[in-house]
């Protein structure tokens, strides 16, 4: 998630912690990206906004398979 909103250069736990800190708005914009629109903010907006989509998916189903 990180490397494409361009945190990329962070060491890989900075990624996680920083990741872990937006993962509300990653909901947010996953579920209506019309209305949350923190994505266009990126460099690459649409790749952010699918990987913002495809992140919260994987949470969702995670969380209602309870792997």
């Amino acid at each position: 998630m990180a490397n494409v909103i361009g945190k990329d250069k962070l060491p890989l736990n900075q990624r996680e912690e920083y990741t872990n800190s937006i993962i509300d708005e990653v909901h947010k914009c996953a579920k209506d990206p019309y209305n949350n629109m923190r994505w266009l903010e990126s460099d690459n907006p649409f790749q952010t906004l699918s990987t913002m989509i495809e992140v919260s998916n994987a949470i969702l189903v995670r969380k209602k398979i309870k792997i």
